[in-house]
């Protein structure tokens, strides 16, 4: 097979492809700006929203409904797990599996995900803000229809990130929409030579074949 026809033509085929695709890729590139100044302009246009970043919260959640008139059940019931975890009688995410009531418990067991000011309620922020490293396990409170106990998991502070910081990023985002825009400006050239080359080609060939016929 090594020898066959067939895979000479496939190998022959794949290296045009190949050499296509790098012309293209070549000609994308080709003139393509400085985009620091851009990066710059963009930079701070994005400053407040995107890159002055405030504290931010991850926490492992023990989550329980509170059916109504239940409050002092469902509190007493979780104050005895937290008893147990700080005694090291349980493990915090053993005791969420176990009994968190959350929707998302089994794909995110239990796990808040980052969240800022704002995305939780100001009892739920404030209890997971209370949480450190050395102080892993927050109280039991009750908020609405749930009563919560939270574990600490990580923590962000608040932070700037520079421009140095996020340049690079920046210059690639411009970069990619510089590399589409100049690819289908390229592709859309191609198309128009290939259709002018093609009616030149069939209009020639009529013509060879009106003469052969007088």
């Amino acid at each position: 097979m090594d020898k066959s026809p067939e895979l000479a033509e496939r190998v022959e085929q794949f290296r045009k492809d190949q050499l296509a695709h790098m012309a293209l890729e070549a000609a994308t590139d080709e003139g393509m700006p400085d985009f620091t100044a851009r990066a710059q302009e963009l930079y701070q246009a994005r400053l407040e929203k995107q890159y002055d970043l405030p504290l931010r919260l991850r926490v492992r959640v023990l989550e329980m409904n509170v059916p109504e008139g239940k409050e002092a059940e469902i509190r007493a019931q979780l104050e005895d797990i937290r008893s147990q975890v700080t005694s090291g009688k349980l493990e915090f995410q053993t005791a969420v599996m176990e009994h968190s009531q959350a929707g998302d418990l089994r794909l995110a067991q239990g796990d808040s995900y980052w969240f800022r000011k704002g995305q939780k309620s100001d009892a739920f922020f404030t209890s997971a803000e209370s949480l450190s490293a050395d102080k892993p396990l927050g109280e039991v409170f009750i908020d609405g229809s749930k009563a919560y106990l939270l574990g600490f998991l990580e923590r962000k502070e608040a932070e700037v990130r520079s421009f140095d910081d996020v340049k690079a990023e920046i210059i690639a985002e411009l970069q990619q929409e510089y590399r589409k825009d100049r690819q289908a400006v390229l592709l859309d050239s191609l198309r128009e030579q290939y259709k002018q080359e093609s009616g030149t080609t069939a209009n020639a060939e009529a013509g060879l074949a009106h003469n052969e016929i007088k």
